[in-house]
């Protein structure tokens, strides 16, 4: 198939890297904005119709050869990538988890506090929505801080356990199995990176 390629005047990757990949390939012929008349473009045609045969072989000899070098290479890569994105998926399951706790709570901790009528406790109220939300958010995105997720979740398990201490049983019991979720991510965190200390 003949290809006719004309790339934009003042397009750097078009006139240069594209160009290159293309005289790489053996595949197409250049030609400029001022060529582009009928009878050159003809002409231009019928030599890539007429030279394709030996192009497409070298092109495909060139292609095979590139890409099994290229499976070589990634076939090693593949599986490590496949393990490492493996495992940070295990690392995200318990944050995640932890993360919702925190912020789903803090917004209906913030929303029944504003529907009370005794606007005294507001100031109380907002503090504890604050350290609710601080390790919602902690807990939530600790998996993509590399070197201070370790801390971000230790961090974010010890606001839950504070918050754990303060609440009535049942709230108790939910900011506890956070504080658990938030210390399983660390230790996830810590094993992925190899790493058991909080130093960064």
């Amino acid at each position: 198939m003949p290809l006719i390629y004309v790339p934009l005047r003042n397009h750097f990757e078009q006139n240069f890297d594209v160009r290159a990949r293309l005289d790489r390939y053996a595949a197409g012929r250049h030609m400029e904005y001022e060529d582009m008349q009928p009878d050159k473009l003809v002409e231009a045609i019928s030599n890539e119709i007429r030279q394709g045969t030996w192009r497409v072989e070298t092109v495909s000899r060139h292609m095979a050869s590139t890409s099994s070098r290229r499976a070589g290479k990634q076939g090693e890569s593949s599986t490590l990538a496949e393990m490492e994105t493996s495992s940070k998926g295990l690392i995200r399951i318990p944050l995640r988890i932890a993360g919702i706790i925190g912020l789903a709570s803090a917004v209906i901790y913030l929303g029944v506090a504003l529907g009370q009528e005794d606007t005294s406790l507001l100031p109380q109220a907002f503090f504890w929505f604050g350290v609710m939300l601080t390790a919602g958010l902690l807990a939530w995105f600790a998996d993509r801080l590399e070197h201070r997720g370790r801390r971000s979740a230790m961090v974010a398990a010890g606001l839950f356990f504070v918050v754990a201490v303060f609440s009535d049983t049942v709230f108790a019991m939910v900011y506890l199995l956070a504080t658990v979720l938030s210390v399983a991510g660390f230790a996830l965190t810590s094993r992925s990176s190899g790493e058991t200390s909080l130093e960064p």
